[in-house]
């Protein structure tokens, strides 16, 4: 069952949602996640993207485990997460990294901070507008030839909570597949790899995109063409 978030601070309402359902799923999300095959197949790309002693930055990084912890012991990791339940498990099960509780699409870092960004499971939860905002922001805390990993919704869907997620009342959102590529691409993104992969979640069955990007090896100069196209991830790979 669904229901639309009230009209009024929409942006608010969603991350309500979103941090107070995470904080009462807790450890039952690790579980979840912990079996997930999409999760170590784009876990490797990302790690192979990261340099040894480079900087990572997790958005929405939940428990920590697998994606902050295999980062931090691959080098400097931050993790940003709305749920303070979820954070107080990634303290406790990965010790050498900076955690900070908030909304990913308000927070603020300098430009040409990161190696790689990652985002597993979480930009489905942003009302789809700050999208690309986030995106660009994304591109500019990335060195160059940085890389971003993540996930995103693959459906048309404006908003929505729906009742009984994982137990409790979760907030999604997102573009269909054409246009969440466009918005990597005016990011400013290239090189970017994709595949849609289907999971069942609790007997239904739900698509993502899957996302490998790449930060431009120079800094973008007004009026430059951002991107470079699509292609598709081989599904042997990885």
């Amino acid at each position: 069952m669904r229901r639309e978030p009230p009209a009024s601070a929409d942006s608010e309402a969603a991350a309500r949602v979103v941090r107070w359902g995470y904080d009462r799923i807790g450890p039952g999300y690790l579980a979840w996640r912990a079996a997930d095959p999409a999760t170590v197949r784009y876990l490797a790309h990302a790690l192979q993207a990261l340099p040894a002693g480079g900087r990572a930055l997790d958005l929405g990084c939940g428990p920590g485990r697998p994606v902050t912890e295999a980062l931090a012991g691959r080098g400097t990791a931050i993790g940003v997460d709305l749920s303070w339940a979820q954070l107080e498990l990634c303290r406790s099960s990965v010790g050498s990294v900076r955690l900070i509780q908030g909304d990913m699409a308000e927070v603020r870092f300098r430009p040409r901070s990161f190696d790689l960004v990652t985002a597993f499971y979480s930009l489905n939860h942003l009302p789809r507008e700050r999208l690309g905002p986030l995106l660009r922001r994304v591109a500019s805390w990335l060195r160059p030839g940085g890389a971003f990993v993540g996930s995103f919704g693959a459906a048309d869907d404006p908003g929505a909570v729906e009742e009984g997620w994982l137990g409790q009342p979760m907030y999604f959102s997102g573009h269909d597949v054409p246009t969440t590529l466009g918005l990597l691409d005016r990011a400013g993104f290239v090189d970017v790899v994709n595949e849609v992969l289907t999971q069942d979640e609790d007997g239904r069955l739900v698509s993502f995109l899957w996302v490998v990007a790449r930060a431009p090896d120079q800094p973008l100069e007004m009026g430059r063409p951002p991107g470079r196209g699509f292609g598709g991830i081989d599904p042997s790979a990885g």
